[in-house]
């Protein structure tokens, strides 16, 4: 019995010793994070500290290194909380947990970000909710005939605005792509808006107007399908169609639509395909110059529904 206590206790002093150390690196480790990432935002108001945080960060690589560094200090938070020793970091942490929720919200709208957060470091963040230098929450709006008002009457800066509506877009698009599968190639066109702002090849400014214009396009679709009340799938070849510039879209995407009634396996059948391709190319013939492309770009959207 003493010797298995003697065991006890000598391991229980190497686990003390580990925890020692890992303290030592955490806190070195914070200032660290203090000089090369709080630095960005220090004494900047909300507003100005999230336009300096998405600008800092466009670079995917800085952003790679970054989730790599917090996901390492908050794995030692982890370990070592819930330990008084981290409660003269908590401020510091909060802010490097908030940039990462931040970067990861706008970057990769996708994610659910909070579910990655460990619990305790989700239990800080919700205790310094109220009083953060950085409020992580993202506005987001509804698609339709008054986002382009709220977006001008938003006083956070014009990257925000970009990123916020970039997030609006992907929402209105997953929420609406089975009843609207035109919805694909704006969504395409959405991302490679802003894959071109994060390869500065684009201003804020003028992203910002494409988006606004890729909005003003998803509202006049909406307001067609709805007047003109045919079925999706014509709807869909009508609006990229009609976007291509074909003249009378509707007829011609109504006379498509009737041989894909007819050929209801298309999407799985060879023959069934090879006869709608041939139905496009009769109602484009007189459209050459765009026609191959137009059959690509609306067998993809269709079979991608």
């Amino acid at each position: 019995m003493k010797k298995a206590l003697a065991f006890d206790s000598a391991d229980y002093e190497g686990v003390l010793d580990d925890i020692e150390l890992l303290k030592k690196k955490f806190k070195k480790d914070m200032e660290y994070a203090k000089e090369k990432y709080l630095v960005i935002i220090k004494g900047k108001t909300r507003d100005k500290a999230v336009e300096a945080i998405l600008d800092s960060f466009i670079d995917e690589e800085k952003r790679k290194e970054f989730y790599k560094f917090y996901k390492e200090i908050e794995e030692e938070f982890d370990i070592i909380a819930p330990d008084k020793f981290l409660v003269q970091f908590h401020k510091d942490y909060d802010k490097l947990t908030r940039m990462y929720k931040i970067l990861k919200e706008s970057y990769e709208p996708g994610i659910k970000v909070d579910r990655e957060f460990s619990r305790k470091t989700a239990e800080l963040v919700r205790e310094h909710t109220k009083g953060g230098d950085i409020l992580a929450a993202r506005r987001t709006y509804k698609i339709n005939e008054h986002t382009l008002q709220k977006i001008e009457e938003s006083t956070v800066s014009e990257i925000e605005k970009v990123f916020n509506l970039v997030k609006s877009i992907i929402i209105e698009i997953h929420l609406r792509l089975m009843q609207a599968p035109y919805l694909i190639p704006i969504g395409e066109r959405a991302e490679n808006v802003i894959s071109l702002f994060m390869k500065r090849q684009k201003s804020s400014q003028e992203v910002l107007e494409d988006l606004k214009k890729i909005v003003t396009e998803m509202n006049e679709a909406r307001t067609e399908e709805e007047e003109k009340g045919i079925p999706k799938e014509a709807f869909t070849i009508y609006w990229i169609m009609k976007q291509n510039g074909i003249e009378n879209p509707e007829d011609k995407a109504i006379e498509v639509s009737k041989v894909m009634g007819v050929y209801k396996h298309w999407k799985t059948s060879k023959q069934h395909e090879a006869e709608m391709r041939k139905a496009l190319y009769k109602t484009l013939i007189s459209n050459k110059d765009k026609m191959m492309d137009v059959v690509k770009q609306i067998m993809k959207v269709l079979k991608e529904e």
